[in-house]
Order: structure tokens, then sequence, then C-alpha cells
């Protein structure tokens, strides 16, 4: 079942509305549902922006969102870079780290979006599937997209089972990957990325990479901000934090083992990083989807 609310901001520009979102949410919270779903969907939304429009990040969150842009043009405006996104582009957002997204240009922009809570399989499933924060993927012909994310809705409203609804959701994650490959990486950068994923804690210095990688630490932090926007230590913290939620939401290890085995230098220091990265810290983050009973994984 779905609750729809649909928000308006009013202002004047050529006598139209600038935002109307409808957006729709599942009637039952993820913690009255029986069981622990695979996937549990927060939000799905047909958002309209007319020229002016800017969204602002308030607060970093947890969850995750698809974002496909139908027609029209937005700039989406991280800490260091901007991205200008046009009909058929989707982003991939695994936590909310934009300063801001603001239409681009004087036509109407029109984009559709998914947002799931976190839960232990597909935060897991999405960790592996894309390397960075926010992944950008262009289709040439959106139609089979954007038919799946109106199949997502239908399913929604015509009260399907979890069954229908995470075989749709498990083909559209598909189609993003498969698209999102053909973007290839660097032998090299592949070759560090398996380095850094081969350390234990992930502890391997730059100077150590890149002696690995038979290059210059300079090339090296070419090569990761040119092929992940981001330096090779932003990239190791990345992976040690994701590494970390996997602990979180598969297993009841003390946060103080967690953050050892991620390579931090104890819990305070783990904890304050992981609040400043996400919003929330460790220990929220479990409560929010662990269940009270043991999970299979424990």
């Amino acid at each position: 079942m779905l609750q729809k609310k649909i928000f308006r901001v009013h202002r004047e520009y050529d006598h139209k509305l600038l935002c109307e979102e409808h957006t729709y949410f599942p009637v039952l919270r993820p913690e009255t549902q029986d069981g622990n779903p695979l996937i549990h969907i927060a939000a799905l939304s047909e958002c309209f922006w007319h020229p002016g429009h800017v969204l602002r990040s308030k607060e970093k969150t947890a969850c995750i969102s698809l974002s496909l842009v139908c027609s029209g043009s937005c700039a989406v405006h991280e800490e260091y870079t901007s991205h200008i996104l046009k009909p058929g582009d989707l982003a991939v957002y695994k936590r909310r780290n934009f300063e801001d997204i603001r239409t681009h240009g004087n036509d109407l922009f029109r984009k559709k979006v998914i947002v799931f809570n976190c839960t232990p399989f597909l935060s897991g499933l999405i960790d592996l599937l894309f390397l960075q924060d926010i992944t950008f993927v262009h289709f040439d012909d959106p139609t089979g997209v954007e038919d799946l994310f109106d199949r997502i809705l239908s399913i929604f409203r015509d009260g399907g089972n979890d069954v229908e609804l995470n075989m749709a959701v498990f083909h559209l994650l598909y189609r993003i990957q498969k698209q999102s490959v053909k973007k290839q990486y660097s032998p090299q950068l592949q070759h560090a990325v398996e380095l850094i994923h081969a350390s234990a804690g992930m502890r391997i210095s730059r100077e150590k990479l890149a002696e690995e990688c038979n290059m210059s630490i300079s090339s090296l932090n070419r090569m990761f901000s040119r092929e992940l926007q981001c330096s090779p230590g932003q990239y190791v913290l990345k992976k040690r934090f994701e590494a970390a939620k996997r602990y979180l939401i598969a297993s009841r290890l003390p946060i103080k083992q967690i953050a050892l085995e991620c390579g931090f230098v104890n819990a305070k220091h783990f904890s304050a990083e992981f609040h400043r990265y996400y919003g929330i810290s460790p220990r929220e983050f479990r409560s929010g989807i662990l269940p009270e009973k043991e999970t299979p994984f424990s």
C-alpha cells in the first residue's frame, strides 16, 4: 500500500509552478513488516522543476537512491566537482553527498527517483556493484530503464508481492551496472584497487601503493582523481567505511572490534569519522537496520 504526498513550492517564474514532486511512501514502516526484507523502498518520486530551482542537501544520509533524468538538465555540485546531467543520465547515490542540485538551462526539468532504506542485502549489493559514492551512467535510449522505474511503481500501486518487487529492482540494478562497466578503468587503477583490498585492514601507504604500481605518487594521485574523482586516501577511507557497514549490518561484533578490523585506530576515531561521513553514528546505523533477534549472519 502507498500513501501519496505532493509537495509544491511556489515562486513566480513566467507564471509557472517552480517545483512539483509526486512522492509515494509505503504505508508500512520497515520495522512493522514481518521478517527482514531484501529490499525496502522508502519513497518513489517524479519531480518537475522549472528553471531556477535549487535543492540543497541539508544533511548526509545513509539511504540509497536512483535518479533518472527524463527531460531538461541539472547541475550536481559535490564538494570538489560538478556534473551536468542530461536526459538519459542516471545517478546512483550510495549516500547523500552533494552540496546542491540546480536546474540547468531554460527547459522544464523532469526526473524519476527511487529511494531505498539500507537493508543488509541491498547495502552490501550496492557497495559491490558501484565503486563510487555517486555513480553516473548514461543511456542513449533510456526508455527501457524508465519503463523499469514505472514497473516498480506499478507493483506498489497494484499491491504486488515482495518477489515481484525484488525481481524488478534486481533487473533495474543489473541494467545500470551493465551500462556502468562499459566505462572501463585502466589496468593500473584496477591493480591499485586490488592491492588496497588485499592489504590487511586496507592499511597500505600511498608510497607503497605507488611503488607497487610502478609510478610516482603524483601520477598515482592524478590517476585516482581522473578515474574515480577522489584521492587514493579518500578511496581507502570509503572502502573501510563500506567494510564497516557490512560488519554492522551482518554481525553483532562490538564497535571496537569492527573499528580495528577495518583499519581504524580505535572505536572513538572510527565513530567520529563514520558520523562525519554518513551523518549518523555506527550504533545508530546498526540500530536502524538490525532486527531485535539474531541475524542468520551472526
